[in-house]
């Protein structure tokens, strides 16, 4: 099965299917919300579960799988409210004690985390990893010597835990037994010489012994194997920083936001870096990011205050002081709740990947393949092999076959060259036929110069066709798309493409006119022709008028589940900030099987 295979993509769109079928059985829901989960769409699988949940509320681990989904996206309280049901629903439930234990050390709620470990070690001493577990909220107690004995009993066990070794040589290095620490690491990467966390947690350990080549040639390292780990990235910058390695270390940051625009510790730290280089204006923008991002960020306002006060904005200055000190008074006075709600948000604001995988490891896998962010394109009338020049011999007339395709999908499914194009372009100019097959051999030919992007003859012939038929739907689509592309080409060649322009030349609004002219025609003549309704979606997009193209887009989904339509919804959503919804579109878009949506996923839904 797919699933197992680990051919997740596959996997979805086989549930999706058999969930048609059968909609009202677990499995389908609970199968694909697993696949979805491995592909890192957690709010596609967190609604999986909860259908599947609604389905079969009696059964456990259905709200164990939907605990572990919500605590990876953040949401811990609930995670939380799903381990105890899991458990009052079987006491002796040892991955719902040990998943509740992860949860309540990530909120730093140590003892707790520590009674559910210690549940596990009870009900099951050999569960994988639990003695790891404990380890790690020991040396969050600061009770190393107790973590080592935790790391040492595991490692008694499977003298092959890379893992173990990482973390026992951790707890060493907080008891100051460099020693011990180093042949710990060095043991783990004997295991493993692309061990990336071990290269990651010697770097730290070497970071603390001020040994900071050392360090640096170990996240280096880390880079090398991992390079989207942004943990390496930032100590690294940190280092560089220390070193007095400025430019290095902004680059890093820079590198850090470019895929993680919403990390307040990333902008903080940065602008310190901006500060002490003198930078003030840099400085300034760098801690309004971050107060931006988290309006209580106390610490952000003091610096900016610092900054404002060396630039002589001294009644700013005084402001941000202000506020600083208010902020601290109200921290004070906050109660348990606001204050687990406000850490959470930092948590989740101050996250930064650690993403330890290999590059090997993530080859041919949906959501680590790199995917340009821009919207799906128009659909279009895309001729297949009985389209070209053949006459029908019961007939003795030509005939147009056509059939609708992204045309993201025209060169892999076609595979036509121009010259074969250009051959049946001049076959159709060079032969004389009758009267009544001009219509469609001006179709004909306007398509395939549409192919060929020569969108001018294309537009041409295809306005010779409509003189013919002025109601053609087929003919008026055709010629909308060519228009588009003949768009494309101006635009790209005047370089508004990748920028907001707030004028254009009389060109350009003639195009967007007239393509809109003939996509609203097609819909007069054929309401239902959803194709048209995306198109325009498209064309308000090129127009730049984002809010016009998410309600085409949005139209056409509430009519047919077109996977471009709601990979594009979800784009325009994230752009307009309504990222939880587009999230959620996203997620549609992969779940009907388009895989682009999944690395995008990755990137802005996590």
């Amino acid at each position: 099965m797919e699933l197992w295979q680990e051919n997740y993509v596959d996997a979805i769109n086989f549930f999706s299917y058999y969930i048609k079928e059968h909609s009202n059985i677990y499995e389908g829901f609970y199968l694909r919300g697993l696949a979805k989960y491995y592909l890192t769409d957690l709010t596609g699988a967190e609604i999986d579960l909860t259908k599947a949940i609604y389905l079969l509320p009696e059964f456990p681990r259905l709200y164990l799988i939907r605990g572990v989904i919500r605590s990876e996206n953040f949401k811990l309280p609930q995670a939380l409210d799903d381990f105890d049901q899991a458990i009052l629903m079987d006491s002796m439930y040892t991955d719902a004690y040990f998943y509740r234990s992860l949860s309540h050390l990530v909120l730093r709620e140590y003892e707790l985390a520590l009674d559910d470990v210690n549940q596990v070690v009870l009900l099951d001493v050999k569960y994988p990893n639990a003695f790891i577990l404990r380890g790690v909220i020991y040396s969050q107690l600061q009770d190393y010597d107790k973590a080592v004995l935790d790391f040492t009993e595991c490692l008694t066990r499977n003298p092959e835990n890379g893992r173990a070794f990482v973390e026992r040589g951790s707890a060493y290095a907080r008891l100051r037994e460099a020693n011990f620490a180093m042949a710990d690491f060095d043991a783990a990467l004997d295991l493993d010489s692309l061990n990336a966390y071990a290269y990651f947690q010697r770097g730290i350990t070497k970071m603390e012994i001020m040994d900071f080549e050392g360090a640096l040639a170990d996240l280096n390292r880390v880079i090398e194997i991992s390079p989207e780990n942004e943990l390496a990235y930032f100590n690294r910058a940190i280092i560089n920083s220390n070193k007095s390695l400025d430019g290095e270390a902004i680059e890093d940051f820079l590198h850090i936001l470019n895929q993680n625009p919403d990390n307040m510790l990333v902008y903080y730290n940065m602008g310190i870096v901006f500060m002490r280089l003198g930078h003030y204006d840099q400085a300034d923008q760098s801690f309004s990011a971050a107060i931006d991002l988290f309006p209580d960020y106390a610490d952000a306002y003091y610096q900016r205050a610092l900054v404002r006060k060396e630039i002589g904005d001294i009644d700013k200055a005084k402001q941000d002081l202000l506020f600083y000190e208010k902020l601290n008074e109200i921290n004070r006075n906050k109660d348990d709740s606001t204050k687990l709600e406000e850490g959470l948000e930092i948590l989740r604001l101050s996250h930064l990947s650690n993403d330890f995988i290999r590059e090997d490891e993530k080859k041919n896998k949906a959501q680590y393949i790199e995917t340009e962010i821009e919207l799906q394109p128009i659909f279009k009338a895309i001729v297949d092999s009985s389209f070209f020049l053949q006459k029908d011999r019961n007939q003795g007339k030509f005939k147009i076959e056509y059939k609708l395709k992204s045309n993201s999908l025209l060169s892999a499914d076609q595979g036509y060259n121009k010259e074969f194009i250009q051959k049946q372009i001049d076959m159709i100019g060079n032969l004389t036929f009758p009267e009544e097959d001009n219509m469609n051999l001006y179709i004909r030919r306007g398509l395939l110069h549409d192919m060929s992007e020569n969108y001018n003859e294309a537009i041409s012939d295809l306005t010779k066709a409509l003189s013919y038929d002025s109601r053609n739907v087929f003919v008026l689509f055709s010629r909308a798309n060519a228009r588009i592309g003949s768009l494309e080409t101006l635009l790209n060649e005047q370089n508004w493409s990748s920028r907001i322009s707030e004028q254009y030349d009389s060109r350009t609004l003639r195009a967007y006119s007239e393509i809109l002219y003939d996509l609203h025609k097609v819909l007069e003549f054929d309401p239902d022709f959803l194709y048209a309704r995306y198109n325009i979606g498209y064309t308000r997009f090129l127009m730049k008028d984002y809010s016009g193209a998410l309600a085409e887009f949005t139209e056409v989904t509430l009519k047919k589940k077109i996977a471009e339509a709601h990979f594009n919804k979800a784009l325009l959503q994230i752009f307009l900030d309504q990222k939880e919804e587009g999230c959620i579109e996203l997620g549609i878009a992969g779940e009907l099987g388009l895989k682009e949506a999944y690395s995008i996923i990755r990137k802005f839904c996590n």
